[in-house]
């Protein structure tokens, strides 16, 4: 009990608890002295109580992750797209390291190739000035992780989802592949299909989603520490918002 209670009074004192609890106070004193604005303050600290909870994170993550299933039969390429890189290099790699996206989609994509004897195919460039190559730090983590150099290809250009798409695309008509086993985060499975199928509007090739990296359980697991606010929490129910804008304006647009 002392341990549970420890680490809520740790997520009280921490970012967005903190936040949380300030904002909390603010408005019950704008309510007390009846300041103007006071219905939007405690709008505001519940909305952010809410997406800081492990329970409505899981509400809004849970869709986009359980949307696809995995395969994997008949594959002739494993597609895996980037999802970050760091410029800061290590013994392990000198070009950079794989953002945590990244490195559970390349440990995904590593074991299906050692199963399925197929090529790796790396989409994924440098997004922002202080960010690394995607394609090319994966590439040199993917040698580590025993895969032969000439079972990698990469692509080294794209800088979004929409790009990803088009670039692997050209690169598998030009090397035939068919199948194609599209490995990405469970949450971000549901847009890469998406943007792939738009690009496949002829029906050439075959999408096989291999949806990993999942950020919440298949079904919710309720407790005390569902309803406590915290940075973990709140960095799910940002992923899974930022998807469902980046659903909405790629059907719009």
């Amino acid at each position: 009990m002392l341990l549970y209670i420890q680490k809520i009074v740790a997520d009280l004192l921490l970012p967005p608890g903190i936040f949380i609890v300030l904002l909390l106070v603010l408005s019950a004193y704008m309510f007390y002295s009846k300041q103007r604005g006071r219905y939007l303050a405690i709008v505001i600290t519940v909305s952010l109580y809410l997406f800081s909870t492990g329970w409505a994170a899981g509400m809004l993550m849970r869709p986009l992750e359980n949307m696809y299933t995995a395969q994997m039969k008949n594959a002739d390429v494993i597609l895996v797209l980037g999802g970050g890189a760091s410029l800061r290099s290590g013994p392990l790699n000198k070009a950079g390291e794989p953002g945590g996206y990244s490195a559970n989609r390349l440990l995904t994509a590593a074991q299906l190739q050692h199963r399925l004897q197929v090529p790796i195919l790396i989409t994924g460039g440098k997004v922002f000035a202080g960010s690394g190559n995607e394609a090319q730090i994966g590439r040199i983590a993917l040698l580590n992780l025993g895969i032969a150099d000439d079972m990698i290809i990469v692509e080294d250009r794209a800088r979004n989802t929409e790009e990803n798409a088009a670039l692997a695309i050209a690169l598998c008509r030009e090397r035939g592949f068919k199948h194609i086993c599209l490995v990405t985060s469970a949450f971000h499975m549901t847009r890469s299909m998406l943007n792939f199928r738009r690009e496949n509007d002829a029906g050439q090739f075959i999408l096989l989603p291999y949806p990993c990296d999942y950020q919440c359980n298949e079904t919710a697991i309720t407790d005390i520490f569902s309803f406590v606010p915290r940075q973990e929490a709140f960095t799910v129910s940002y992923l899974a918002l930022h998807e469902y804008l980046g659903l909405a304006a790629r059907k719009i647009l």
